[in-house]
C-alpha cells in the first residue's frame, strides 16, 4: 500500500514539475541572444541590434518599442534607444534613432530629439547626439553632440543630423554632420580613447 502511495506521489510530482521546468527552460532560452529576435536593425558576426516590444511599469502600463543590443550566444540584452523608425512629429515633439552601426561588440548611433515648448514648433529644445555603447557591459563609452555651433544656442545640443557614421571595434567613432549655411557646409568629428 505504501509503495502504491509513493508511486502515485512520485507520478504527481513529475506532472507538476515537468511544466515548471519547461517554462523555466523556455525563459532561459528566450534570454540568449540569437539571430532573429525581433526585427533586426543591424547585425554583424558577433552581435545584433533589434526592435523589442516592451511594457513600462507605470499605471496604466504603456507599450512601446525599443532598440536593444546583444552579443550572440550570451544571455541578456541592453537598451539602446527608443526603437523603430523616426517618429512622425507630434504636438509635443519627436524622437528618432539613426545610423545604428555595429563593430564587433560595440554599437554607435545618432539620437535626434526635439521637444516643442507649449506645442509650438521652433520653440523648445533639440538634441542631436552620437552615442557609443559596449554591448559586453551595457556601458556608454561616448556621448557627443553631432557638431559644434559657431554661435552657441541655449536649449540646443548638436547642430543637426549626421550624414554618415563609422565605428571601430575599440569604440572609436567618426561622423560627418551637415551644418546650416551659417555654420559652414559640413563638420567632421571623431571621438576615441583620448
Amino acid at each position: 500500500m505504501k509503495r502504491a502511495v509513493y508511486s502515485l506521489l512520485g507520478t504527481a510530482l513529475l506532472f507538476v514539475a515537468a511544466p515548471a521546468a519547461a517554462t523555466s527552460a523556455s525563459k532561459k532560452t528566450a534570454m540568449v541572444c540569437r539571430p532573429g529576435i525581433g526585427r533586426v536593425v543591424a547585425a554583424d558576426r558577433q552581435a545584433q541590434i533589434y526592435v523589442a516590444h516592451e511594457v513600462s511599469p507605470g499605471r496604466p502600463p504603456a507599450e512601446f518599442t525599443s532598440d536593444r543590443g546583444c552579443i550572440f550566444g550570451r544571455r541578456g540584452s541592453y537598451y539602446i534607444a527608443a526603437g523603430g523608425p523616426p517618429e512622425e512629429p507630434t504636438s509635443t515633439g519627436y524622437d528618432a534613432t539613426r545610423h545604428v552601426t555595429l563593430a564587433g561588440e560595440m554599437v554607435a548611433w545618432e539620437e535626434l530629439s526635439t521637444i516643442y515648448s507649449r506645442g509650438v514648433p521652433g520653440a523648445g529644445s533639440s538634441r542631436d547626439v552620437v552615442w557609443v555603447q559596449d554591448l559586453r557591459t551595457g556601458k556608454d563609452l561616448h556621448r557627443a553632440p553631432t557638431g559644434t555651433p559657431l554661435t552657441p544656442t541655449p536649449n540646443e545640443i548638436g547642430i543637426g543630423s549626421a550624414t554618415s557614421l563609422v565605428l571601430k571595434s575599440d569604440g572609436s567613432v567618426a561622423w560627418i554632420t551637415q551644418a546650416s549655411p551659417d555654420e559652414g557646409s559640413y563638420q567632421v568629428h571623431t571621438v576615441d580613447k583620448t
